[in-house]
Parts: structure tokens; sequence; C-alpha cells
């Protein structure tokens, strides 16, 4: 679709940014966590979002789409040129794919330009230049990281653990963090490894949960943290982003619903989890494992995959190969 040729108005221009600037403040996940219930907090980011949905179009909208795939504004997976595993060139996003994702990254305080969020598989997906602000806005100084070198993991180097240390001061008190392996604890970072990832692009990452986890040690925030803890940049399936959803707006103030009261969301797929867990080759990979897919769950979904953990755990001590039915 053509951009528009009409005239614009610089005052209603200004105007709706205006707009644009207080809706995205007012259902803010940030001022959701004021609101006294969960049916104020789930009205307030409907009508936000519908709001912004308005908002978000004509001039405006034409001027932010030229800023995808710039050094300066934010980068997408479907950048000119580029092509599927198959070689196929893939389509650019159409506008109304890159709005929302611009709406979604808006209301977690991100900034349209200095690539603090990206479009990948058609979602929003913060950076660690979005991180890296928000500790410095929260008042973060004297921050210090001292990095280890990635150790891969999984057969096909799928994934790496990477030591970190951070120091810094935050309301005038030193505080750190420790993210090694020591007295048979491993606390590493654990970051999902693409095809043709460099250790730059590894340390990228890590640096990007490094950040979130000082910012949820600062503040106590919840979906700060679990942004960072369940997407990784990958795009979870229907069932996992649903249940993102769910606890993004019933834990934005610190508290998880009961699970019966939550909406009723699409199955799990076991057996590809069950696969998954076979793929880790040690103790490490399964824990980490664990730990990402929870955050996706409801508890009783957390038991049952804590059972297949064990079983897996259970056959790597015992040097045996994947689970075999019948």
């Amino acid at each position: 679709m053509g951009k528009s040729t009409a005239l614009v108005d610089p005052k209603k221009v200004e105007q709706q940014l205006a707009e644009i600037d207080q809706v995205a403040k007012d259902a803010s996940l940030e001022r959701l966590a004021s609101m006294p219930s969960k049916a104020h907090r789930a009205i307030a980011l409907a009508n936000g979002i519908n709001a912004l949905r308005n908002l978000v179009d004509g001039p405006i909208l034409d001027s932010w789409l030229t800023l995808a795939d710039t050094p300066l504004g934010f980068k997408t997976d479907r950048a000119p040129g580029s092509k599927d595993r198959n070689g196929k060139a893939l389509t650019p996003y159409r506008r109304e794919v890159i709005r929302d994702a611009i709406i979604d990254a808006l209301l977690r305080g991100a900034e349209i330009i200095g690539n603090e969020f990206n479009v990948i598989s058609g979602k929003y997906y913060l950076t660690k230049e979005y991180f890296e602000r928000q500790l410095k806005e929260i008042g973060v100084e004297q921050l210090r990281v001292v990095e280890g070198v990635p150790q891969t993991m999984g057969s096909n180097g799928q994934g790496a653990l990477v030591p970190m240390r951070a120091s810094w001061v935050y309301a005038e008190t030193e505080q750190s963090i420790d993210c090694i392996e020591e007295n048979g604890q491993d606390n590493r970072i654990a970051v999902r490894v693409n095809s043709g990832m460099g250790t730059d692009a590894i340390l990228g990452k890590a640096y990007r949960k490094l950040y979130a986890r000082i910012h949820r040690r600062c503040t106590n925030s919840t979906w700060l943290a679990k942004e960072i803890d369940t997407v990784d940049g990958e795009v979870a399936d229907l069932g996992k982003a649903y249940r993102k959803l769910a606890k993004e707006i019933d834990t934005v103030d610190g508290e998880v619903a009961e699970p019966s009261r939550l909406p009723t969301a699409p199955s799990i797929d076991w057996d590809r989890i069950e696969e998954q867990l076979g793929e880790c080759e040690d103790l490490t990979a399964v824990n980490n494992l664990v730990e990402d897919l929870a955050e996706h769950m409801l508890d009783k979904e957390v038991a049952t995959l804590k059972d297949y953990a064990d079983w897996r755990r259970d056959q790597i001590r015992q040097g045996r190969g994947p689970r075999k039915d019948g």
C-alpha cells in the first residue's frame, strides 16, 4: 500500500503525537500496576490498544515505517533482501504488523529510535539497548560488568551458557550479581544460539538478560523479568504466547491469579516438550529448559513439566538415551 500524498497539517500531527504519548503512558504496564483490580487493568489496556491503533496511522505511521531496518531506527527479520531457510525471498511486513509491534513497544516504554525493539516473526522484541536505557533511567550508576567465555551446549550448539558478574550503585547502595557456576550451583546466563551466530551476538543476548536481572533486583518488577527470560528473541507457540499474556496482566502487581481464574489456553504440546528434553545432554540443559518453559505455564502444568524433567534427569544419570514409548 502506497503512502498518503495528502497535505499534512503540522498542528494536527503535533496534537496526534501528544495524544499517542498520553495514551501510551496511561495504558503502560507500569501504569496498570497502580490500578485497583484486574478488571480495571484489562479495560485500560484494551482501551489503550484500540486508541493507539487509531492514532498510529496516516503520516505518523508512514514516517515511522521509514525507520524500519535502519541503524538508528528498529530492525526486522524481513529486511530488504532477506531470505528464509530455503533461500526464498521474504516479503516485508505489512504496515499493520509493524504498527502493532510499535504499539506493543510503546506500551512497554520503548523508544522507536535507537534499536530499542525489533520485529521478529511479526512480534515486538525488546533489545539490549532498551534494557540498558531502563537501568540508566531508574538511577543505576557505576555499572561494571565482567563477562566470561560462552560455553556452547546441545548436540548442535543450539545454546550457550555465559558466565557474568556485575556490580552497580542504586539508591546510594552498592549491589552486585554473580551469574557463574560455583559450589555446585550453575547460575550462568543461558541463551539460545541461532545458526551462524557469533560470540558477539551471543554476548549481546547475555547482556540483555543480565540487564533485565539487574532491573528486577532494583525494582522488584515482574513483567520486565518475564519479558527477558521467556522470549529470548524467539516467538513462542500460540499456547505459550497466550499464557505469557495472561501472566503478564495478572502479575503486573506482583500477584499471580489462581489457575482457575485464568482464561482457557490452547493445550501444551507435551510430545514436543518430551522431544526437547530428550535433546538435553546434561542436567544444566534440562534445568535451563524447564526454567524457560515454566514461565509460560500455569501451576498444574509446571507440575507435569517437572515430572517429565525428572524422567530426563534419571535418563542422563543412568547414561541412557531418549525415552521410548510402549
